[in-house]
Formats: structure tokens, C-alpha cells, sequence
């Protein structure tokens, strides 16, 4: 499978969260990894562990700002609580122009949409239920590469385009 984008680097904000080490520990192996979280020392285990897991431990890299993680990575994922994405979003707005945002949410904790203070992005919003995980967006190019990112993972995906 074909990897889409420039250089591959994907900025896990929220890095620490279960999610973030779910995406970061599937992913590590084909994409260069940015780690953003409030807690620079549990960042840098977490960073560890799975440098340990992967092939290419030189493909990690802890940051401590988000805007500047964004500016550098061609996906961003927002895996932080959901409560903080639309903050995230005004961090970040200015450097994510045609960039592909991946907002994971827990289907139970929807959260707010960050459509409306990222509307130079391209939003995707995956929705968490267990194992399964249902992508929606409206930009059919980031929804195929969220789909193919999505794809390392053990979760079931599903496509919905709105």
C-alpha cells in the first residue's frame, strides 16, 4: 500500500491519550511520527516504547507545541480529550491550510465539530465506538487518506462522506 502525502509526518496532538497510542503504536512503521502532549515526560516514555516497536526509531520525534508539529506534518490527528479540540483548532488554524485534521471522538462524546474554525482544512471526523470506527468528511482525497492511515489500526472503518 502506498503511503499519500509529501513526507509521510503525521502530528499525534494528544499523544498520551489511549487513542494517541493506539494511532501512534499502528502507524509508526509507515509514517513519521510527531508527538505533541501537555506532559513532556510521559510523551518521551510513550515515545520510547514505541521506538521499541518499530523499525525505524529515527521516525520519532517528540515536539511541545502543536502549531509547530502542524506546520511540519502533512496529517494532523487530534487524539487529546475532545473538550479541547476547539482551542487545539485556534492554535493550529493558521499553519493547516489543505492539510488533512483527523478529529477523533468517542461516539459517546461526539464533541464539537471544528469545521467552522478550521475551514481551509480538510476535517475528518472519526467516531470511536470500541472497535469500530466510522470516518466521515467531505473532501474524498483526506478521506482516503484517512481511511488508509485508519487502516494500520486493528479497528473496523467505515466510509460515510457528507
Amino acid at each position: 500500500m502506498k503511503n499519500i502525502g509529501y513526507n509521510n509526518s503525521v502530528a499525534i496532538i494528544g499523544a498520551n491519550s489511549f487513542l494517541g497510542l493506539q494511532i501512534a503504536m499502528a502507524i509508526g512503521n509507515a509514517y513519521r511520527l510527531l508527538l505533541i502532549d501537555s506532559d513532556v515526560a510521559q510523551t518521551s516514555l510513550m515515545a520510547s516504547k514505541i521506538k521499541n516497536k518499530i523499525q525505524l526509531p529515527s521516525n520519532v520525534e517528540i515536539l511541545s507545541c502543536s502549531k509547530d508539529a502542524s506546520w511540519e506534518a502533512d496529517i494532523i490527528v487530534l487524539a487529546s480529550p475532545t473538550v479541547t479540540h476547539p482551542s487545539i483548532a485556534k492554535k493550529i488554524a493558521e499553519v493547516t491550510t489543505c492539510k488533512t485534521i483527523l478529529q477523533l471522538v468517542y461516539t459517546s462524546d461526539e464533541g464539537l465539530s471544528i469545521k467552522n474554525i478550521l475551514p481551509y482544512s480538510y476535517v475528518i471526523k472519526v467516531n470511536i465506538n470500541h472497535s469500530n470506527a466510522i470516518v466521515e468528511g467531505e473532501n474524498a482525497e483526506a478521506l482516503e487518506l484517512a481511511m488508509q492511515l485508519l487502516s494500520f489500526t486493528s479497528w473496523n472503518i467505515m466510509k460515510k462522506t457528507i
